[in-house]
């Protein structure tokens, strides 16, 4: 993380700057083995918000980084258990412009905060001794700029990297899935 602050505060220097937020629906899932077993989970509706900041390199090329609070998890196969994460991440991305049309691709870093469990009514706070909670991954995705206007929507696919079971190993595993698809404005 500090590498990254240390960049875009080079970046910063010489480049054009715009701030804004964002929010919108995610669609989580976890991807995740118990005993070399995959475990089946459904999509998760939620929600994520947060703060943007986008450098400009020149006309076409653009980078934007921010804070995001992210509403994660996944859903039970049957029944109505969920698996709840409360989660802040820092995502980074590089865009290229097309005339407002513009594909991304990039990274994200990300904290859990809190794990909840959900069932029969009955909400249950996971042990935080009981899973990682640095988690980072790959996204891409796509952003569409309204023209003369700070409005923009956008689509992206986040897939986690990290392993966020504790002394996980490849038959012991869970990992982030998360579409994103929202709606933000730059200042």
């Amino acid at each position: 993380m500090t590498v990254v602050f240390a960049a875009l505060t080079v970046v910063g220097a010489s480049a054009q700057v715009k701030f804004g937020a964002r929010a919108g629906l995610n669609l989580a899932d976890i991807a995740s083995k118990v005993n070399d077993v995959k475990a089946e989970t459904k999509i998760r509706p939620a929600f994520y918000v947060g703060g943007l900041a986008e450098f400009a390199f020149n006309d076409v090329v653009l980078m934007d980084a921010g804070l995001t609070y992210s509403n994660q998890g996944a859903k039970a196969k049957e029944g109505d258990g969920k698996y709840i994460q409360h989660t802040l991440n820092l995502p980074v991305w590089i865009k290229y412009d097309f005339e407002g049309f513009r594909p991304k691709a990039g990274f994200y870093m990300g904290y859990i905060l809190s794990s909840q469990l959900k069932e029969d009514g009955k909400t249950e706070t996971v042990d935080k001794d009981s899973y990682r909670h640095f988690d980072y991954g790959i996204g891409l995705g796509v952003e569409y700029n309204l023209p003369n206007n700070g409005l923009f929507f956008e689509a992206s696919y986040n897939w986690g990297l990290a392993n966020l079971t504790k002394d996980g190993d490849s038959k012991n595993y869970s990992n982030n899935r998360v579409i994103q698809v929202g709606v933000g404005y730059k200042f």
